[in-house]
């Protein structure tokens, strides 16, 4: 039982991982408008 229950944790912490990066890239991209636009089109 502890196994799977490390194992689960460890994928919630996994995934509340990738929300946190995920928050701050939308954060970042809304912030920055047009030029995180520009910047990633190479423009």
């Amino acid at each position: 039982g502890k196994i799977v229950n490390v194992k689960i944790n460890q994928s919630i912490i996994d995934y509340s991982k990738r929300l946190q990066e995920i928050q701050q890239y939308v954060e970042t991209t809304i912030k920055g408008g047009s030029s995180v636009g520009r910047t990633i089109t190479g423009g």
